[in-house]
């Protein structure tokens, strides 16, 4: 039975690597996921738009950040739309703890996002973000 199971180490080793990835990913908590937790960020919210992404921000009263994702079929087809999304969550897990507490944030993704490094819509994301909770 080589080869059909790991050995512990290897468990060990894949354990420990899912853990690592979950600390990447945002939780199921501080997710906007009602069309109307979108529509009042859109209506209420603060908006900054640049050439990667848009930004919506909207105090929320509570003591912690959610964050949404939408894109449009203007984006591209179904690969890329998800593309551009996973660039946005990436990015948003990596600034979420340099942010203020206390808003809803929304992340429209536009035709270059998919396209951009991370690294660039990391900055645009923590750069607008910051600016709109600013005011």
């Amino acid at each position: 039975m080589v080869g059909r199971f790991w050995p512990e180490e290897g468990l060990r080793a894949e354990r420990d690597y899912l853990t690592e990835e979950m600390e990447l990913c945002v939780s199921r908590a501080e997710t906007l996921r009602e069309n109307k937790q979108f529509r009042r960020v859109y209506y209420k919210g603060r908006v900054l738009v640049s050439s990667v992404v848009v930004t919506y921000v909207l105090r929320n009263g509570l003591k912690r950040n959610r964050f949404g994702i939408t894109t449009s079929k203007k984006v591209g087809k179904a690969v890329v739309r998800n593309r551009a999304k996973r660039v946005i969550k990436a990015a948003f897990s990596e600034i979420k703890d340099g942010l203020p507490v206390g808003f809803d944030i929304v992340f429209v993704a536009r035709k270059r996002t998919a396209n951009e490094k991370s690294t660039r819509v990391k900055f645009v994301m923590l750069r607008d973000t910051r600016m709109l909770m600013e005011r």
